[in-house]
């Protein structure tokens, strides 16, 4: 015989729902599949047998169970260190395994597991943007310094020359007091 079922729905992707090479399967509760394949028993099988098949209770028997973290799901991925959402997970199916009571129970989490890839992705690029950071501001204090030492050199003849032409040397103070309050006038007004 061949036992029918009527499908409810289908998935083109499993979104991490099942594990990556569970891609021909398909979703059954064992209420249901417990019925139709009693029904669809050979005919020489007697009863008692198939009233003893239905009433086994066949959550005792599952070698996997699938949880998902509770609604709202995004909010546990949304953290931006990884280590604290696979640390998040970790505690979470520590608790689940905990309320089964099945200590012979081996927690597998596979998103926590893309995640740890991705984290040292994360950890790479961040690395080197730090680097990147570092010459940049290497480079940035290089050329400050460069254009002030060129500023204060010609500042110094301006001033020598200025000097030489008669003006006193407080008078070359007040400029060099006055001309930076000068050009922060604009700036403290914006």
């Amino acid at each position: 015989d061949i036992i029918k079922f009527t499908v409810m729905g289908k998935y083109s992707e499993p979104y991490g729902k099942f594990g990556e090479g569970e891609e021909d399967s398909m979703v059954i509760e064992y209420k249901h599949i417990l019925k139709t394949v009693a029904k669809s028993l050979y005919p020489d099988v007697s009863q008692k047998l198939v009233d003893k098949w239905q009433q086994l209770n066949w959550d005792e028997y599952a070698d996997e169970v699938i949880v998902n973290f509770p609604s709202p799901r995004h909010s546990v991925y949304a953290e931006q260190n990884a280590d604290v959402t696979i640390r998040n997970a970790a505690q979470f199916a520590t608790s689940v395994v905990y309320r089964i009571g099945a200590q012979d129970l081996t927690a597998y989490m596979p998103a926590v597991d893309a995640l740890k890839f991705y984290g040292y992705m994360a950890m790479f690029f961040g690395l080197m943007l730090d680097i990147i950071l570092f010459i940049l501001m290497f480079l940035s204090i290089l050329l400050i310094y460069s254009l002030l030492s060129v500023s204060v050199e010609r500042r110094a003849f301006s001033f020598g020359i200025l000097r030489m032409a008669g003006l006193l040397k407080s008078d070359v103070i007040l400029m060099i007091i006055l001309q930076p309050i000068l050009s922060c006038i604009p700036a403290i007004l914006l």
